[in-house]
């Protein structure tokens, strides 16, 4: 007489392994995007801070010593010497007699390429 036994077939059980596989693959792809998502927002977010501090130290300078970062348009951007990973380029467009626009772009690299941002201001004479 045969007993019954109680337990998994190697069937179900390579079932089973397939359907949590099939399951796992999606979730997994999910945490990579996310996690390269996460990295490009902290550079984005370093990028902006460096653009930010560029213009706060352009409305410190006299209103004549405000131009071009490097001053010759074909030169590669300028390295920050804090973060020399990232580079900018300042822009300076003459408003008006006494009123400059001034441009940051910041330029950096990111898990998905070649990124950058770019922050506007304007610099008056007082």
């Amino acid at each position: 007489m045969l007993k019954s036994q109680d337990g998994f077939t190697l069937l179900e059980v390579v079932v089973g392994v397939v359907i949590l596989a099939v399951a796992l693959v999606p979730l997994v792809d999910y945490l990579v995007v996310s996690s390269r998502w996460s990295a490009s927002s902290e550079e984005e977010l370093v990028a902006l801070a460096l653009a930010q501090g560029k213009i706060e130290e352009i409305k410190g300078r006299p209103l004549s010593e405000v131009r071009d970062e490097p001053e010759n348009p074909g030169d590669p951007p300028l390295a920050f010497p804090e973060n020399p990973s990232f580079r900018y380029r300042l822009t300076v467009d003459e408003s008006g007699r006494y009123l400059k626009t001034v441009i940051v772009t910041v330029y950096y690299e990111d898990s998905w390429g070649s990124r950058q941002v770019s922050l506007t201001a304007e610099k008056g004479w007082r």
